[in-house]
């Protein structure tokens, strides 16, 4: 639900301050969710509920991050994320620029 609210946000934000054409980015956003909807599986809050109390326990920074540190753990999975308030959280992290820098070198 956030991608759906977020991506479209900050793909006008940016689309903005590069001067990039409404229909462009109205485009972007389009094939963004239409990619995210092929790509991504959404997991049930039955696969990772019962992690409640330790993904609560790590989550110090924010405990409204829960969810996804205890969907990491149930996955044994790590969270690619720009916030910072997952680290120390005890899955593994990654930001835009590592899983780039990884994905370079495995030549994906």
């Amino acid at each position: 639900n956030e991608t759906q609210v977020e991506l479209p946000r900050r793909i006008d934000t940016f689309s903005r301050k590069r001067g990039i054409e409404p229909r462009h980015s109205e485009a972007l956003v389009v094939a963004s969710l239409n990619a995210i909807g092929s790509n991504v599986s959404v997991v049930g809050e039955a696969v990772y509920s019962p992690l409640f109390v330790e993904a609560n326990e790590r989550c110090q920074r924010d405990g409204r991050d829960w969810p996804v540190v205890a969907a990491a753990l149930a996955l044994n999975a790590g969270i690619w994320t720009n916030d910072s308030d997952f680290l120390g959280a005890g899955v593994p992290t990654w930001t835009t620029a590592t899983l780039s820098t990884w994905l370079v070198r495995q030549g994906t």
